[in-house]
């Protein structure tokens, strides 16, 4: 996570610094509901500030420092705190708006069936879920056209590959665009936290 305040620049056209940091806030805190729901084992929100810590503290996640600025190195180093623990280490992004525990279930008993990589694809050429268990030599790629790059790596180091679609995956939220798709099928929470933006979103 980035600060609030800095979070989805993407939709700094449409959206005021305020109204950006309100989305983020209550997607984080959705995603951060259906991890707990699911009962998977920790979850672990790097980065981001005082807010983040507390709502990652709301819904029983630990919380650590970005400490590379850099996502694909803060990523690894959480991947490594749960290898270090003898877990399997995931990776989610805090903006998937439709996210939910069955989607957390589904994707877990995905992995539960390969001893390769898990990916859910974005619906942009992204990756919304990357699963990777501990000594395989694969260090995440996340960023633009994300998916095809880690396809390709694992294919370059025979790494099983297994995916899985599902709505609640597909979809995170970078552009108008992206919202305007998911607006009348938001959770709730996340859409009391647009209240005040239907004007720009029309």
């Amino acid at each position: 996570m980035k600060p609030l305040a800095e979070s989805k620049t993407r939709l700094s056209d449409h959206l005021s610094e305020k109204e950006r940091a309100e989305l983020s806030a209550a997607m984080l805190a959705s995603v951060l509901t259906a991890l707990r729901d699911s009962n998977v084992c920790a979850t672990i929100v790097v980065g981001g500030d005082e807010r983040v810590q507390s709502i990652a503290s709301d819904r029983d996640a630990v919380w650590m420092p970005d400490r590379f600025n850099d996502l694909n190195l803060a990523v690894d180093e959480a991947f490594r705190r749960v290898w270090d623990s003898c877990g399997i280490a995931a990776y989610l992004p805090g903006d998937l708006p439709h996210l939910t525990d069955s989607d957390v279930v589904s994707l877990m008993e995905v992995v539960s069936h390969t001893n390769g990589i898990t990916i859910c694809p974005a619906h942009d050429g992204g990756t919304n879920a990357l699963v990777v268990p501990e000594d395989l030599g694969f260090a995440p790629r996340l960023g633009n056209e994300s998916y095809k790059r880690h396809r390709e790596l694992a294919t370059e180091l025979g790494i099983e590959i297994r995916e899985l679609w599902t709505p609640g995956f597909e979809l995170d939220v970078d552009t108008i665009k992206d919202l305007r798709r998911c607006l009348y099928s938001l959770p709730l929470g996340i859409q009391n936290s647009l209240d005040t933006i239907g004007e720009a979103l029309k």
